[in-house]
């Protein structure tokens, strides 16, 4: 047996037990499978990778790539003159939540004020990795607003 066939077997159950360390487990079991599809098939493969979940979940990379941040709300959250911005704002973010996983971190953290460099040094992802992602999410969204604004 192999990683690949392992998973296909037990995906839901996983699933399923990641659900118990994140709010988002199948990008947990998704992260977790990419760090070990490499590394030789153990004798355990259950125990290992749920080991792994717990490990990335609570201190590992997939924990810092979905830190929650408390942000502090301005006191006069919108005036009326501000109210085509916040629907632009708020419609983006739409945009942004139907990306695939990785391109719709990275473009969180791009939006937060991060570097490409930054990202890349952080996440140990090389930066042309990053920079051709953020594109793709880039026209993505354009592409989608472009749509919109033509069939109004």
């Amino acid at each position: 047996m192999n990683w690949n066939s392992w998973i296909e077997v037990k995906y839901s159950y996983l699933v399923e037990v990641a659900g118990r360390y994140c709010r988002e487990p199948k990008d947990l079991v998704n992260h977790v499978y990419l760090r070990c599809y490499s590394k030789p098939f153990p004798e355990n493969p259950e125990g290992y990778f749920l080991k792994a979940c717990w490990i990335e979940a609570t201190r590992g990379k997939f924990k810092k790539l979905y830190r929650i941040e408390d942000v502090e709300l301005p006191a006069n959250l919108t005036t009326e003159h501000d109210l085509t911005k916040v629907l632009q704002r708020e419609t983006l973010h739409v945009w942004i939540m139907r990306l695939n996983w990785f391109e719709r971190e990275l473009m969180k953290a791009y939006l937060r004020g991060y570097t490409v460099q930054e990202i890349a040094q952080e996440t140990g992802i090389n930066e042309a990795t990053i920079y051709k992602a953020l594109n793709r999410a880039k026209n993505r969204i354009k592409d989608v607003v472009s749509n919109a604004t033509r069939t109004k």
